[in-house]
């Protein structure tokens, strides 16, 4: 399967006052490629903000934990801190876009 078939989903994505990065809850973050579209999809909403931008959501934590991997994204990404009711998603930063990564939002655009 073509990853510029998985585009139809859209996002909406905002940043509050201390420039934190929100993305809507429920991705099904549940692919490990970058064709993912989540992946893709928050790839563009970090583009769209000034640097480093926080995702703070931990399903889009795991998105920039894809990008990364890749080598997409230059982040960092703290380890899930122990908390009494299991374990909790600390916010993820992320500093740059590498020259992959912009080569990724060239050649799939936005739908």
């Amino acid at each position: 399967m073509k990853c510029s078939a998985l585009f139809p989903v859209r996002i909406a994505a905002f940043v509050d006052g201390e420039g934190i990065l929100w993305l809507p809850a429920g991705f099904d973050n549940s692919a490990s490629h970058v064709c993912d579209p989540v992946s893709i999809q928050v790839l563009r909403a970090i583009a769209l903000q000034p640097m480093p931008v926080m995702v703070p959501d931990g399903g889009s934590v795991d998105a920039v934990r894809v990008l990364l991997k890749a080598g997409l994204v230059k982040a960092v990404i703290p380890r899930p801190q122990r908390t009494v009711d299991g374990y909790e998603q600390l916010p993820a930063m992320v500093t740059e876009i590498t020259h992959l990564g912009r080569m990724m939002l060239r050649r799939f655009p936005k739908p």
